[in-house]
């Protein structure tokens, strides 16, 4: 072999060796597929999901899903995973019932006109449009009567709007390891949560 030949093929040996120690020769030519799911749950309803599904940012869409959900997919990964997520978008749910308070009463809303029983439940979100301000129920004392966390109906003829309680938990796992998990709760107004898998 030929002095410049002998030169020359140590050099393409040195490089390789070279590029294998900072793993840009294995991730070239060992990836593996790694299995990324996600799984939400909650009360909320008719949410809308959008899954990507790789790390070129291609997507999938799921629209008026009922919870709970799930979906599993493979990816090619190197070195770590790349940055997919998953992204739940809830609508703004139709109010419970709607008037004005009627009456003063410490951290109580009294609307005479309303027929609470059965339509409300402790734990939903009752909101003062005017302000707004919002506490949650804790009890329904009366058909027209509802126990609060906050009195904020202390003029007796404000507004109101009553709201479900709705929750939302996104949770990301990477060959079944949990990754990432973020939950929403006692929400009325709509919300959107944005699920890594890293």
């Amino acid at each position: 072999m030929k002095r410049t030949e002998l030169l020359r093929t140590l050099l393409i040996l040195a490089l390789l060796q070279s590029f294998a120690g900072c793993g840009l020769l294995a991730s070239r030519i060992d990836p593996e597929f790694s299995v990324v799911s996600y799984e939400v749950t909650g009360t909320a309803s008719d949410v809308a999901i959008t899954a990507v599904v790789n790390e070129l940012g291609e997507t999938r869409v799921f629209s008026s899903v009922t919870l709970p959900w799930s979906y599993e997919y493979e990816i090619l990964t190197y070195e770590m995973y790349p940055p997919v997520y998953l992204k739940v978008e809830v609508p703004v749910p139709a109010p419970l019932a709607t008037g004005n308070a009627t009456s003063a009463s410490a951290n109580q809303l009294v609307d005479s006109g309303a027929s609470f029983t059965g339509v409300v439940q402790v734990g939903d979100v009752a909101v003062e449009t005017g302000t707004p301000r919002e506490c949650i129920i804790t009890a329904v004392v009366a058909p027209n009567t509802l126990d609060l966390t906050a009195d904020i109906f202390s003029g007796g003829t404000e507004p109101y709007a009553i709201y479900p309680m709705q929750t939302l938990t996104g949770t990301a796992y990477g060959d079944g390891e949990i990754l990432e998990t973020l939950t929403l709760q006692n929400y009325r107004m709509g919300a959107t949560i944005i699920v890594y898998n890293y």
